[in-house]
């Protein structure tokens, strides 16, 4: 969420993994411990507990399979979490060793209702999905639709042959 006169988040390296933005140590270490091959952006710290972070993970290459077959739906590219080292929240989960809790969040209505005023203010941009996972996505409301008109070319290829 960079606007315009914003500057680049600090970008930083671990294994396999990007860290885009003012990650602390440890939480690096806590992601570089669940996770491979992405990228984790970070998008606020909550505005109550400096310990709870909302992140957002992508997928790296090298997940895509580059130069192999891959279903049309695979995993997400994307997914939103909160990272929380709070105590009341690491108790309650099942915390790291490091007392951390990673929640995932769906959307915005998902992290107010899970974090209520800890981002306010944050509007998350929906990523738009490219058009071929879009419309491999929506196959499934096609399919009867798509039946209905083979079935009538059929039936009026059918019936030009029985009257010919």
């Amino acid at each position: 969420m960079n606007a315009g006169n914003d500057p680049a988040p600090e970008i930083t390296h671990a294994g396999s993994i990007e860290f885009a933005g003012a990650f602390e140590a440890v939480e690096r270490a806590i992601l570089a411990e669940q996770f491979s091959q992405c990228r984790f952006e970070l998008l606020a710290r909550s505005t109550r507990d400096p310990r709870i972070a909302l992140v957002r993970w992508q997928r790296g290459p090298a997940m895509l399979g580059r130069g192999s077959p891959a279903p049309v739906i695979g995993p997400p590219r994307t997914a939103l979490y909160v990272l929380d080292r709070s105590e009341t929240r690491a108790s309650a989960a099942r915390p790291d060793e490091r007392g951390a809790t990673l929640v995932p969040v769906q959307g915005e209505a998902d992290l107010r209702a899970a974090y209520p005023g800890h981002f306010e203010g944050m509007a998350l941009a929906q990523a738009r999905l490219p058009w071929w996972e879009r419309l491999a996505r929506s196959w499934p409301r096609w399919l009867p639709l798509l039946m209905v008109v083979v079935v009538a070319i059929w039936l009026a290829a059918l019936l030009s042959l029985w009257r010919s």
